[in-house]
């Protein structure tokens, strides 16, 4: 089936109507229906575009000493454990010093040389404390919330931890280094889960001194097992589920990884990026440890490193890397080196609104219409899609409802679409501006809200849209970290309702249980009451 038409193209009256409306149900079922085929990976630079770094060496305001582990805010602010001076090192946006605290010791707030950092979804800060074998918890400007943790080998206690990350639950997930394991905690320290134990080994779901711990939206948890120059992957109960790499300087081999992250928030394809410190350079690749590719290399300049270790990707692919080395740590505004990226804004048709954050970015094969990539925008509305050279049409989509979609450029109808070609190596840009719909006021509003779980857990990340009964999308929403999801502002009547798994892992179906919107169940929303709407997604 070809894909669905999109918005009027300019701006001219909007009498087409009913041909918007037949094409807003085309575009739902597109989306129920279309067939997902993994964008394959095109060749990475060695080093990335637009490349840039805070820090220098010292113990002033806004320097460093030996940095390892980093990690990003929701305003975009960067966190630097700083591990030779025994502290936390705060940077804006842009890369200027806002504060710092900690300092050696072992009284509270103090750190004797953290080696890692995560901040959860609700901003809390997670530091390594790694001297002290324990983990505080922070908020933003440093004020100290809570601490668990000491030395031993008991579960709950630690062994010199190097390594955090957390999940869309906000568990945290522990790199006890020394105790060769990981520990899993909730947000207040209490111990849910532990797997390793039993000392240094090579064997599946064992580990040598394990140096960092990532957590995937498609409830995957990522492992540096660093002294056997591997990657492994667990479920979120820390039962084992694959490895890969082995010792050299090849494709795919690493030399004491010891930084781990996943983004798979942008695209259908997950993205694991390693950083490979012994071979100075981060590696790429599918969540099944598919090779992707590299960048970086030994040296001083933007995009090379001596000796990365801790990582952080944004949702535009924006990438944080500390160099050791370097006393720095390098942000990397561009890794792919042959894709497409772009700008997704509003407009009233006349005026610009600015940034649209969280568009629905399409990026389906120009010839046999099969969707290739999916991605989302962040707060600047920036979006970057790593796709094989080709030809391919984009469809844009504000899953708020308050904007029009259309296909580009500024085109209403996959027909008539302008095709985007990548070719090898380069970065295609293609920006979209999407117009402001009338406001209509809702007389008696109702709510469509519910849980959603899928095949491993809490469906967080789901995007659930509700669909009138002319076809047309009405208003969407994304699921929390709990599994819990609500829409509202909804006009009285009947609606159908779609569930989409932005990571392509989970069937997407329409309420109750189908992929095809004929044969759904309508949903009636009351003027001040909720309906309850809950799914379970399919792998």
């Amino acid at each position: 089936m070809p894909p669905p038409r999109g918005r009027e193209s300019a701006r001219p009256p909007r009498g087409r109507r009913a041909t918007r409306v037949s094409s807003a149900l085309a575009l739902a079922m597109t989306l129920a229906a279309v067939t997902v085929t993994a964008a394959a990976a095109g060749p990475f630079e060695d080093a990335p575009l637009f490349g840039d770094d805070v820090g220098s060496l010292g113990s002033a305001p806004g320097q460093l000493s030996n940095p390892r582990g980093v990690a990003v805010d929701s305003a975009g602010n960067t966190y630097v454990a700083d591990t030779g001076n025994s502290r936390v090192v705060v940077f804006d946006p842009e890369g200027r010093f806002v504060r710092s605290w900690g300092g050696f010791g072992n009284a509270t707030g103090q750190f004797v040389k953290p080696w890692d950092l995560t901040v959860d979804n609700t901003d809390l800060v997670y530091v390594a404390d790694t001297g002290n074998s324990r983990v505080q918890v922070f908020q933003t400007d440093g004020t100290f919330e809570r601490a668990w943790g000491s030395l031993g080998g008991r579960t709950g206690r630690f062994r010199g931890p190097k390594g955090l990350g957390h999940d869309s639950l906000n568990n945290i997930y522990v790199a006890d280094t020394g105790n060769h394991r990981i520990q899993k905690f909730d947000t207040f320290g209490n111990l849910i889960a532990v797997w390793g134990t039993g000392g240094a080994a090579s064997g599946p779901g064992r580990f040598d001194s394990p140096r960092d711990v990532t957590a995937s939206l498609n409830n995957r948890v990522f492992v540096a097992d660093t002294n056997n120059d591997r990657i492994q992957s667990f479920d979120l109960s820390g039962n084992y589920v694959g490895e890969w790499g082995a010792s050299g300087t090849g494709d795919g081999q690493f030399d004491r990884p010891q930084g781990v992250f996943i983004r798979n928030q942008n695209s259908v394809t997950t993205t694991v990026f390693v950083a490979d410190t012994g071979n100075d350079r981060v590696q790429m690749f599918a969540n099944d440890g598919t090779y992707l590719d590299q960048f970086g290399g030994g040296g001083t300049g933007n995009g090379r490193f001596d000796q990365p270790r801790g990582l952080f990707v944004t949702a535009s692919l924006s990438v944080y890397a500390t160099d050791l080395g370097g006393d720095r740590v390098e942000r990397l505004d561009s890794p792919i080196a042959e894709g497409i990226t772009g700008t997704v804004t509003g407009t009233d048709g006349v005026t610009d609104q600015g940034a649209l954050d969280d568009a629905v970015v399409t990026v389906s094969d120009s010839t046999t219409f099969d969707l290739v990539a999916m991605a989302r925008t962040g707060a600047d509305g920036r979006y970057q899609v790593p796709v094989a050279p080709g030809s391919y049409v984009l469809a844009f989509f504000d899953p708020t409802g308050a904007h029009d979609y259309e296909y580009f450029d500024d085109q209403p109808d996959f027909t008539t679409a302008q095709p985007v070609v990548v070719t090898g190596g380069v970065v295609t840009t293609a920006d979209a501006a999407l117009t402001e719909l009338p406001s209509v006021p809702v007389v008696d509003p109702g709510t469509i809200a519910g849980t959603v779980t899928d095949h491993d857990g809490v469906g967080a990340g789901v995007w659930v849209m509700a669909v009138d009964s002319t076809g047309t999308p009405a208003r969407s929403t994304i699921v929390d970290p709990t599994g819990h999801y609500e829409i509202d502002g909804l006009a009285p009547g009947a609606y159908l309702v779609l569930f989409m798994d932005p990571q392509g892992v989970d069937v997407t179906e329409f309420y109750d249980d189908t992929p095809d919107p004929t044969f759904a169940d309508q949903v009636a929303v009351t003027g001040g009451a909720t309906t309850q709407v809950d799914a379970t997604l399919s792998p």
